[in-house]
């Protein structure tokens, strides 16, 4: 690789790297509401960007789809996308609803105790968000045998 290109490739890193904190500006900007992450994505509009219609579902891209058979799903993903997101965003509603009727039974210290529960766990990540209960309930894996050769 030549000075030239080493100067150009370290250039474009270095300017991706600065736009880096605008574009988390901006999506703060987006969900500034006040609403929770899950209210806000209820009462947002449908996703900007890539048409979802024109697409096709997780794997079939590599099946070596004919062009007949892509217009085919694209057809299928017309009529039922739009009846999909209806019914996500009612379900959306009614877990929203289902939440706030789940909190509005708490006393204070225990909405305060959700708080910082809920703020721990998005530190964490969604994997290890696993109620404590939850994880003591689960029934231990069973231990497979151990075969001796015969």
């Amino acid at each position: 690789m030549t000075l030239r290109s080493r100067v150009g490739v370290a250039t474009a890193v270095v300017a991706c790297l600065l736009a880096l904190p605008l574009l988390a500006q901006e999506s703060k900007k987006k969900g500034a509401t006040g609403a929770s992450p899950k209210a806000a994505a209820a009462t947002a509009e449908p996703r900007k960007g890539p048409d979802q219609v024109r697409r096709v579902p997780p794997y079939f891209a590599q099946l070596k789809l004919t062009d007949a058979q892509r217009e085919s799903i694209y057809k299928a993903r017309a009529r039922h996308l739009p009846e999909i997101e209806k019914l996500q965003k009612q379900l959306d509603d009614k877990h929203a609803q289902l939440m706030a009727e789940s909190e509005a039974v708490l006393t204070p210290a225990q909405k305060q105790q959700l708080a910082q529960l809920r703020a721990s766990a998005k530190n964490r990540g969604p994997h290890e968000e696993a109620d404590e209960e939850t994880a003591k309930a689960a029934p231990e894996p069973a231990k497979a045998k151990a075969r001796r050769p015969r």
